[in-house]
């Protein structure tokens, strides 16, 4: 009965399609997503005996394969704005989210399969015209990196450091990987209210590299923390301090590569990073930490602060002397 009503709506949704343009109005943009979502919830709910985990999570990648499959065969018409393929791409990405722990049991192997999952929508964004498909890939993306971190599977302890660190590797580069294609490649604006009005300049491509650093210190820290250990430095302000160093040294990365691409997108978040080490060392460390680890901490964001300066004026000089070049 609920596969009846799921394929009532479903043929629903498509007629509303079929004749909609782009953009469509608000029932048939949410008319596939809450009929996976309520299929879903209520064969678990109602029917327990028959819905096995397992079996749920079939149901929910098979129609994550209907709905991505319809968005690809709509797409391939090439309609002004693509109308109707982000609606069936949300269905099918709210599938794979609700359907793959389910079938891989431990949770990195969905967070690695959701994070290429999001990179291959970009791309597929891209040839298919869709600006909504493209907003999608981001959102996704950002769901894996937050899931990864709140979910503790990149928790010290979780699980072995070994299997940690490459996975936050993975999602990281994938991440960082997706950003840099988007920064490559201007998004499609015919039919996508996003791009066309509320993020003309493609601004929120950002929050990707963002998630990539926070997964690649969650990361980084493990690392730390198994160096220490090896070491038999066991101190928690020789941990505190470490991940201080790993903050500054992070942003003085990030300012020489904004200030060699000429990128102020970039040496922003760098500045941001660099505000969050200032505040670790000046209002935490100083006061819990001491000894060699909290030199450490301070000298680090000393260094920090003598390169940003030597880059905002390095960058001020040059512009001064373009625009010099110009006046003449």
């Amino acid at each position: 009965m609920l596969l009846a009503f799921f394929a009532l709506y479903l043929g629903i949704a498509i007629a509303q399609i079929r004749r909609g343009a782009a953009p469509l109005d608000l029932f048939a943009s949410l008319l596939p997503v809450v009929n996976v979502g309520w299929v879903l919830a209520a064969g678990m709910s109602l029917a327990p005996g028959l819905w096995s985990f397992k079996l749920a999570g079939v149901t929910a990648i098979i129609s994550t394969l209907i709905h991505l499959g319809l968005a690809a065969f709509f797409a391939r018409e090439r309609r002004e704005g693509a109308p109707g393929v982000n609606a069936l791409v949300v269905a099918g990405v709210v599938s794979l989210a609700m359907g793959l722990p389910f079938i891989l049991g431990w949770v990195g192997w969905s967070l690695a399969l959701w994070s290429a999952g999001s990179l291959a929508l970009t791309l597929c964004a891209a040839r298919w015209h869709s600006g909504g498909v493209r907003v999608t890939s981001y959102f996704l993306q950002l769901f894996t990196c937050g899931a990864a971190v709140a979910s503790g599977a990149l928790a010290i302890g979780a699980v072995a450091w070994y299997t940690a660190v490459p996975l936050a590797t993975f999602l990281a580069g994938m991440a960082l990987w997706q950003y840099r294609w988007c920064r490559a490649h201007v998004p499609t604006r015919e039919g996508s209210a996003f791009f066309s009005w509320l993020d003309a300049r493609d601004a929120s491509a950002v929050a990707l590299m963002v998630a990539s650093l926070v997964v690649g210190f969650t990361g980084l820290r493990l690392v730390l923390h198994v160096g220490l250990e090896r070491l038999a430095i066991e101190s928690a302000n020789s941990f505190s301090c470490g991940q201080t160093v790993l903050i500054n040294v992070g942003a003085m990365v990030l300012l020489l590569i904004g200030w060699r691409r000429r990128s102020m997108e970039v040496v922003a978040v760098a500045i941001g990073i660099g505000v969050l080490g200032a505040l670790k060392v000046f209002l935490y460390d100083l006061f819990t930490a001491k000894g060699l680890p909290l030199v450490f901490s301070v000298f680090s964001f000393g260094v920090l602060a003598a390169v940003g300066s030597a880059v905002s004026g390095r960058w001020h000089r040059e512009q001064e002397l373009a625009s010099s070049r110009r006046d003449d």
